[in-house]
């Protein structure tokens, strides 16, 4: 089961206009953060109402002939704020047209939403966007009486449009004069799709994972959701005690893309977790085809200590015929050896050791490859036993690489027919190695798994057709007492 995630919109920028202050940290590519005041709150008046100049009036404007907003305190004549303390009467000397200047790049996507009420009855007004306030393009009719009235919708910029103005105008409203009416309160604009492209790669911002890296783009992870667990048994030919913690190792690889879907590098991460042994053994995987050349590709990262592995200038073992990474070749140099009990971390008695981390590089020539000449999800993961390294063990059906001593099939235990692609399974369908998408826990020392996980012996002998979610932490699915914490 191979489980990807490709990740697409590293994050969402919202700009609140909310209790007066735009809640915005991050910048448009040609605009500055936009602030505005949207609940009316400032300036924060000591009377009940007052008219004054909209330079007083933080982010709001008016077309009135004599530039007066006027600002109301919540409760006077008996009428309350929609939000917060303070609202705005858009007829305050004249009918008029109260509006922002936005700086948003072009298609750009927002939200918004704002209150409107009559002040002696019921008064209409709209709301409109456009590049000024001569271009206003009425999207909302907003009409209420004595009460509040709450509207909201979306709008694109189009293209070409640098400035944008949020505008709402009287229409009509009930009074002596045009100087009544029309209450709005608490506008609040929120960006939820943002088309700038920082880096100029094609991709915007709010879709990619490097905004600011016109090389990279996109993290495909693998498995999607975190860390997945490896388990060996190293006696193969022979079943052994089948306890499956002779090397664990999670593992998770992250494949970096750019703009153009091309595979830049792979970040591949492991957490060797036990080594419940007493052979020295090394671990390695290889990449499932030839569809990227040897001569392309190169590694930094790994652990190699001991002469045990032959590498090419590029990192990758020397003598494959399919490109083979080796992560390292001596699990005791990474969780040393504690001075008793059988390997590292299996027995509950003996202090354990943290886990040691594994990380690998793996870069690719450029724009040249996909993920799917990659095909990570299908790699090929196998530990070599005890300095040897053409003892391989594998996955079940996985093939074993141009190195391994091909005598030890159907040797001891082993059924395997490697020009029928059976390999690594017992003549009753058990497997030396597993790979779960998942973390999980491993069997204490000399423990069966089919004693730890009840299900795991109907999945083996279907092959992986039955009860494929034995692994899970379900009722009934885990004997958690024969399980290393």
């Amino acid at each position: 089961m191979n489980t990807y995630k490709f990740k697409s919109a590293a994050f969402l920028l919202t700009l609140s206009i909310l209790l007066g202050t735009l809640s915005a940290q991050a910048q448009t590519c040609s605009c500055p953060v936009v602030y505005s005041n949207g609940s009316i709150e400032q300036p924060a008046i000591g009377g009940s109402y007052v008219q004054t100049n909209e330079s007083n009036v933080p982010g709001w404007n008016t077309t009135s002939p004599d530039n007066k907003i006027e600002i109301w305190k919540s409760g006077f004549n008996g009428v309350p704020a929609a939000h917060g303390n303070q609202f705005v009467e858009i007829n305050a000397t004249t009918s008029a047209t109260l509006y922002q200047e936005l700086c948003l790049d072009p298609g750009t996507i927002i939200t918004w939403s704002i209150y409107h009420r009559g002040r002696n009855g019921v008064d209409v007004a709209t709301l409109g966007f456009g590049a000024n306030t001569a271009s206003l393009i009425p999207v909302q009719t907003l009409t209420d009486g004595l009460s509040w009235g709450l509207y909201s919708g979306t709008y694109t910029v189009p293209a070409g449009q640098m400035t944008t103005v949020v505008g709402i105008t009287a229409v009509s409203s009930v009074g002596p004069n045009n100087s009544y009416g029309n209450f709005i309160d608490h506008l609040v604009i929120s960006v939820v799709y943002d088309p700038c492209d920082s880096d100029g790669d094609g991709i915007a911002d709010a879709d990619e994972d490097y905004p600011n890296d016109p090389d990279r783009a996109f993290n495909n992870y693998f498995p999607a959701t975190g860390f997945g667990t490896l388990m060996f048994e190293d006696l193969w030919p022979f079943k052994g005690d089948y306890d499956f913690n002779n090397i664990v190792v999670d593992y998770q690889f992250n494949t970096v893309t750019n703009a153009s879907n091309s595979i830049v590098e792979t970040f591949a991460d492991f957490k060797l977790r036990a080594s419940g042994a007493s052979y020295n053994n090394g671990f390695g995987f290889q990449l499932p085809n030839n569809l990227i050349l040897q001569a392309d590709i190169s590694l930094t990262g790994s652990q190699l200590n001991h002469g045990l592995v032959s590498t090419s200038a590029n990192g990758l073992e020397s003598n494959q015929n399919k490109p083979t990474i080796m992560v390292f070749d001596n699990a005791f140099d990474l969780l040393p050896y504690p001075g008793n009990g059988t390997g590292v971390n299996t027995e509950e008695d003996i202090p354990g050791i943290p886990a040691a981390d594994i990380n690998l590089l793996i870069t690719y020539k450029r724009n040249t490859y996909s993920l799917a000449d990659l095909n990570i999800g299908q790699f090929n993961p196998f530990i070599f036993v005890d300095e040897d390294r053409s003892r391989e063990v594998h996955l079940p059906n996985f093939a074993p690489t141009a190195l391994a001593d091909l005598s030890l099939f159907r040797t001891g235990e082993d059924d395997s027919n490697i020009a029928g692609g059976r390999t690594y399974r017992s003549e009753d369908n058990l497997p030396w190695a597993l790979n779960v998408i998942e973390s999980i826990p491993y069997p204490k020392e000399r423990i069966d798994m089919i004693e730890c996980y009840p299900f795991f012996d109907d999945w083996a002998q279907s092959n992986g057709v039955q009860n494929t979610d034995w692994f899970q932490n379900a009722p009934g699915y885990r004997v958690e007492t024969k399980l290393y914490p």
